[in-house]
C-alpha cells in the first residue's frame, strides 16, 4: 500500500473547502461534500500535494445522501500544477466522475480546458440516485488508465498527458441544489507491470 486515508478526520488531512456554493469537511466518519448552489460550476478539495503518484490503483467509497440525476461526484488523480501559470485554474488533473442517473465520464483538466478523454458512458454497474453505494477504481501505470465501478470495469483510456501527481474530491451540482455525497477510505497501492 502507497497511501490510505479513511475520510474520517484521523489523519493530518482534513479535505476542507468551503466557498459560497460548496463545502467539503469530516462528518462523522467521512468527508462530506455539499453543494448549496445549483449551476456554479465544480468544485474540488485536494490530498497533501507532497505525494506525487504514478503508477497506481486507486479505490475511494462514496456514498450519495441527496444527488439528482445529472449531478456529479468524483475523484481526480494525479493533480499537479498548471503548466500554464498563466492560467486562472492552478492545478492540471485527470477527472474519474460519475453522474447519479448511471453514466461515468474521464476527463483531462489543464487549466480552464477540459477533454473527454471518455465521454458519459451508461453502465449497470452503477447504483443511481441516492442513497446508493459506489466504489470508484482507477489503475493507472503510463498512458494506460482503466476505471471501474463496484469491481466491474467500464472502460479504458491512453493518455500521457500528466505522469504523476495527488488526490482531490470532486462534486457539480447540476441539478437544484443540495447535492450531498459522503466520501470513504481512499486506498492508494502500487501496481505491476
Amino acid at each position: 500500500m502507497v497511501y490510505q486515508d479513511p475520510l474520517d478526520g484521523s489523519s493530518a488531512w482534513f479535505w476542507t473547502f468551503t466557498d459560497d456554493v460548496a463545502s467539503f469537511g469530516a462528518v462523522d466518519g467521512q468527508v462530506r461534500g455539499v453543494m448549496r448552489v445549483p449551476n456554479s460550476g465544480w468544485r474540488f478539495t485536494i490530498s497533501p500535494t507532497h505525494l506525487r503518484l504514478g503508477g497506481q490503483q486507486l479505490r475511494l467509497t462514496t456514498h450519495t445522501v441527496a444527488c439528482a440525476e445529472n449531478d456529479e461526484y468524483g475523484v481526480l488523480f494525479r493533480v499537479t500544477d498548471s503548466a500554464d501559470p498563466a492560467s486562472p485554474s492552478p492545478f492540471d488533473a485527470y477527472l474519474f466522475k460519475l453522474r447519479c442517473g448511471g453514466a461515468a465520464r474521464v476527463d483531462l483538466i489543464q487549466g480552464t480546458t477540459t477533454t473527454a478523454l471518455v465521454d458519459w458512458t451508461p453502465s449497470t454497474a452503477l447504483q443511481t440516485g441516492a442513497p446508493a453505494d459506489n466504489t470508484l477504481t482507477v489503475w493507472a501505470r503510463g498512458a494506460a488508465l482503466r476505471f471501474y465501478v463496484n469491481d466491474q470495469y467500464l472502460f479504458s483510456a491512453n493518455d500521457a498527458t500528466l505522469a504523476q501527481g495527488f488526490y482531490g474530491l470532486y462534486l457539480y451540482d447540476r441539478g437544484a441544489g443540495g447535492l450531498t455525497v459522503n466520501f470513504e477510505d481512499l486506498v492508494v497501492r502500487t501496481v505491476a507491470p
